[in-house]
Formats: structure tokens, C-alpha cells, sequence
């Protein structure tokens, strides 16, 4: 452990009693210079020698300390006694006589250490002024230096204490006028309001922030951002606003509030006409459908009829012609069978006549003759929704169907079909060999990824959601949820655009 040392420094110690001596040595001088030149052991000089001898101790006391104002008492003692004191230039005993001399002893034993305690008194005051100085110029390059602006109020004037420069640049004030200006000056709001804002702020247990304006010098309002806390100045309440200028970033808001609304209108419009070029892709699919129902597929069956006629009524006799004709009314009959398949798959008229439940159904009853086992859940029945979102939905069925025979390699499918809180869901599963979502979105050139990016647009289109889980040897789950206000704000857009 390290051990304080207190170091005696000699030079200063011969200056302080050296003084101490030579001050009582120049009271003794000025007095035997007055007991000289007047006539000698009168009151008036008897007292101003001891005025003198006192002045002597005293002031060896306050300039070495207390050591320097004991020896000034002993050697002043012992001039009294010997210059001042019967009898004269002798030393007196110990006795009654002497109790003037040991009184003066202790008056001048009490006056040094009164003096080293005013000393003492003093020293410390000049320290805690110093130390008041040194954090006030703290105080003062912190606050002066400060980025944020800071105010200091009076609460029960609401005049202004104090601004650093921040504060007064933003405000665009000098110091000078800063000082005679009020709260009342600077805030917007009455002189009511204005009260009410400080009383609310003075009542605040903790330091609170909150947005407001600030009047300039030319009357312009800056919006500033202000914390405030109530702390003591000089005995009084004060009220602490530490201003944040944040025009710029409520302009920057505001301009980013309008951009949103911009991206927002377009992505509506996006989204309107993506719309629109599914509704008019389901209508092209529709017109074609109608035509192939009412023109190829009429023609073929009618084809088809005949040559059943024909090969009925006029059956060729030789077994090469019966061959040939049954080979013809087979491909004609498969053409008729494609062409209804295609029209399915354009447009199915079970999904305009029936409804989406009914639709589905029906793809469902087909994949049970293709030999799947396939079971189709349904709380909709013959209910129609928003001809859109059936649309939609529908395709999302048929291409999970179609990948189930392409892909799945299995013979176990299971769909559903339900509405639930204003939002349609349809759900797909199978119990395939499954495969990894991550790299079926990486292969875009495979027509199974285009075939879920295409459900995927569909659904996203009516601002509904797809999720596809799926995981090698367990199999895949196709969930489409659209929300029913959606699709009927879409229809209402048709029927107006009708």
C-alpha cells in the first residue's frame, strides 16, 4: 500500500515565522518610537501597544498559520511583561499580578485560532467559488456547444432564463433579445393554452416528449420535437425544453405518406388490370369453348352418328372394309371425347351452371374414373360466389389435379372447399413423392414451376394467399385462401365497367 507523505518545505517555514517574528518586532519598534516622542505609560499609549501586539498576532496568524500566531503570542507576552509590565524591564513571577499576561496569552492564543478559522473559512469559500465556476463553465460549453437547442423557463413567469446558441439560431434570435423574451413570445398558441402547457409539463412526474411548433423571429412556425423536465435554478422553479428541429422530417414523412399513397393507387391499378387480363383470358377461353362446343364438336359428333349409321345399315361385307370403318367411328369418337376435353378445360360449363363446388366436383369424379382415390369435402353446396374468385379457385383445383396425374405417383388425392370468416378456402393433398418448394421456384424452365407460379398469380391477383408445403416422400398440400370483399369489390368494377 502506497503511503501519504506530508513533505516539510524549510524555505516556507523560515518565511512564515520569520514573519511572524519581524511583525512583532515592528510593533515593538513603533511603540517604544511612540513611547519616545510622548509622554511615556499612558492610557492612550498602553493601549495602542497592546492594539499593536494583538494586529502582530493576528496577522502572523493569518499569513503562517497557526504555528507563526502562537509564537507571535509568546514573544508579545514576554515584550508586555518585560517593556510594559512592573516591574519594568524585568521579567515578572507567576503570581496574581501576572493574570493580565496569562489573559493576554489567551487572547492571543483565541485571535489565532480565530484567524485560522476565517483563514480556514476563507480557503474553502474561495475553493466551492472555484469549483461553482469550473462546473458552470461546464455547464455552460456543454449547453453552449449542445446540437439539440435548449430552453430554460421561469414556471411562474414563463420568462426566459436561459437559451444556448442552438436554440437561438433556430429561432433566428440574439442573445440581447433572447432575454427579454417570454414563453408567450415564442409559443403559437394563447396566453391561456400557453399556461396550460407549462402547468401540464410542471405536474409531469417524468421527463415527457411530445411534438408542438415554435414561432421564429420573422412569425414563421418550425415543428420541433420538445422533451421537458422541472428542475431547481437559483431556488426557483424551472421549466427544461430540450427542442429538436424536426421539419425535415416531418416533410420527409409527409412526402413519404404521399409516395405510399402513389405506390399504393398503383399497386390497385396493377392489380385492377391484372384483373382485367385474367377476366379477359377467361372470357377468350370461353368464346373459344363456345365455339368448339358449337362448331368442331357438333360436326364431330354428327360425324360420329352417321358413320354408327352407316355401319349399321350398310355394313361392308368384306372383314378389311368392317375393320376400317370400325377404326374410322373409333377416332372419330376419341375426337369427340378431346374436343369435349378441351372444352372442359377452357371453360367447363358446370362451373357457369352449377357453381365452383359443383366444378370441382366433377374434377374429382373424374380423377375417381381414371382409377384415384379421391374424396372432395364441401360446406359451399350450390352456393355462387364472386364469378373471379370461382374462376380462380377453379384453376387452382385443376392444376393441382393435373399435377397429382403427372407428378404425384400416387393413386390417393383429398380436396376441400369451405368459407370461413369472409374468406374462401380451397386445400389440395395428396400423398405423393412430394418434392422441395426451394428448388421447384429455382427450375423456371420445368412446367411443374409454372405451373405454381401460375396459381400463385392467380390467387396474389384477388389479394389472397397460397401456400404450398410439400417435402420428399410425404407429399404435397396446396392451401388457396381469397377474401370474399376482395372478389365482390371485383365484380362490382365488372358490372360497372359493363
Amino acid at each position: 500500500m502506497a503511503r501519504s507523505s506530508i513533505r516539510f518545505d524549510p524555505t516556507s517555514a523560515v518565511l512564515r515565522y520569520g514573519f511572524a517574528v519581524g511583525s512583532v518586532a515592528v510593533a515593538l519598534g513603533f511603540h517604544l518610537l511612540l513611547d519616545s516622542l510622548f509622554v511615556p505609560d499612558t492610557l492612550f499609549l498602553l493601549g495602542f501597544g497592546a492594539a499593536l501586539l494583538s494586529t502582530s498576532i493576528g496577522l502572523s496568524a493569518w499569513f503562517g498559520g497557526l504555528g507563526p500566531g502562537l509564537l507571535a503570542t509568546v514573544l508579545c507576552a514576554l515584550i508586555s511583561d518585560y517593556h510594559f509590565l512592573y516591574p519594568r524591564h524585568s521579567f515578572s513571577p507567576l503570581s496574581t499580578e501576572a493574570t493580565p499576561l496569562i489573559a493576554f496569552v489567551f487572547e492571543g492564543v483565541f485571535v489565532s485560532s480565530l484567524v485560522m478559522a476565517l483563514r480556514f473559512a476563507r480557503n474553502r469559500a474561495e475553493q466551492y467559488a472555484q469549483e461553482t465556476r469550473r462546473v458552470e463553465e461546464r455547464y455552460r460549453a456543454v449547453v453552449e456547444q449542445a446540437a439539440e437547442s435548449i430552453l430554460l423557463v421561469d414556471i411562474e413567469t414563463k420568462r426566459v432564463i436561459d437559451a444556448n446558441a442552438a436554440y437561438q439560431s433556430l429561432l433566428d434570435y440574439s442573445p440581447e433579445e433572447m432575454a427579454y423574451l417570454t414563453l408567450y413570445d415564442l409559443l403559437p398558441s394563447s396566453r391561456e393554452d400557453t399556461d396550460s402547457y407549462v402547468r401540464r409539463l410542471a405536474e409531469q412526474e417524468w421527463l415527457t416528449r411530445e411534438e408542438g411548433e415554435h414561432r421564429r423571429k420573422d412569425g414563421s412556425l418550425v415543428t420541433v420535437e420538445v422533451s421537458a423536465n422541472v428542475l431547481i435554478d437559483g431556488g426557483r422553479e424551472a421549466l427544461c425544453l430540450v427542442v429538436r428541429d424536426i421539419t425535415k422530417r416531418k416533410r420527409t414523412e409527409k412526402e413519404l405518406r404521399l409516395l405510399n399513397r402513389e405506390l399504393g393507387e398503383r399497386e390497385r391499378l396493377l392489380h385492377s388490370q391484372a384483373r382485367r387480363i385474367v377476366a379477359i383470358q377467361e372470357e377468350e377461353r370461353r368464346r373459344v369453348a363456345y365455339e368448339v362446343h358449337d362448331g368442331f364438336t357438333q360436326t364431330a359428333t354428327a360425324a360420329y352418328r352417321r358413320l354408327q349409321t352407316f355401319a349399321e345399315h350398310r355394313r361392308p361385307p368384306s372383314k378389311e372394309g368392317r375393320e376400317e370403318l370400325e377404326k374410322a367411328i373409333d377416332l372419330v369418337r376419341r375426337t369427340v371425347e378431346e374436343s369435349r376435353s378441351v372444352i372442359g378445360n377452357l371453360r367447363p360449363t358446370t362451373l357457369d351452371d352449377f357453381g365452383l363446388a359443383t366444378a370441382i366436383r366433377m374434377q374429382v369424379e373424374q380423377l375417381r374414373s381414371e382409377g384415384f382415390e379421391a374424396s372432395f369435402e364441401d360446406t359451399l353446396g350450390m352456393e355462387h360466389l364472386p364469378h373471379t374468385l370461382e374462376i380462380a379457385l377453379f384453376r387452382v383445383a385443376q392444376e393441382a389435379f393435373s399435377n397429382v396425374r403427372k407428378h404425384a405417383e400416387t393413386d390417393r388425392v383429398r380436396s376441400a372447399l369451405g368459407c370461413h370468416d369472409g374468406t374462401v378456402r380451397l386445400e389440395v393433398r395428396d400423398w405423393g413423392r412430394g418434392f422441395r418448394t426451394s428448388e421447384a421456384r429455382g427450375s423456371g424452365d420445368s412446367r411443374e414451376a409454372v405451373g405454381l407460379s401460375s396459381m400463385h398469380d392467380r390467387v396474389a391477383v384477388l389479394s389472397g394467399s397460397l401456400q404450398i408445403r410439400s417435402e420428399p416422400g410425404i407429399g404435397t398440400s396446396i392451401v388457396a385462401e381469397i377474401p370474399l370483399a376482395v372478389a365482390g369489390e371485383e365484380k362490382e368494377e365488372a358490372d360497372d365497367e359493363s
